[in-house]
């Protein structure tokens, strides 16, 4: 969770406003939103391999700080809570499979 503008940047040595810039034009989002995107896609994966897991672990795996702000990011761009989007899921497949 704590990864930041200026680490990617560092790491890739480049200046954090070029990899920021970057991600605005070829995303078309700010460098939190396209991190948060990929957390979200990481954690819908997640969802779907592990049954019993409790919110607070998928956050933590997938780097958030905690369920709260998990629970925010992934209903921002999902439009349900975690659990609505893997019963749908679920209830997706066992219909595919009929």
């Amino acid at each position: 969770h704590d990864l930041t503008l200026n680490f990617v940047a560092d790491k890739l040595g480049v200046f954090k406003d070029e990899l920021s810039d970057y991600i605005n034009y070829r995303y078309g989002m700010s460098f939190q939103n396209y991190i948060n995107m990929l957390r979200i896609s990481y954690a819908e994966k997640y969802l779907m391999a592990h049954d019993r897991v409790t919110q607070n672990e998928i956050a933590v795996e997938c780097g958030f700080s905690g369920a709260s702000s998990f629970n925010s990011a992934f209903s921002k761009k999902n439009g349900v809570t975690p659990k609505i989007w893997k019963d749908r899921q679920l209830e997706l497949l066992k219909n595919q499979e009929s």
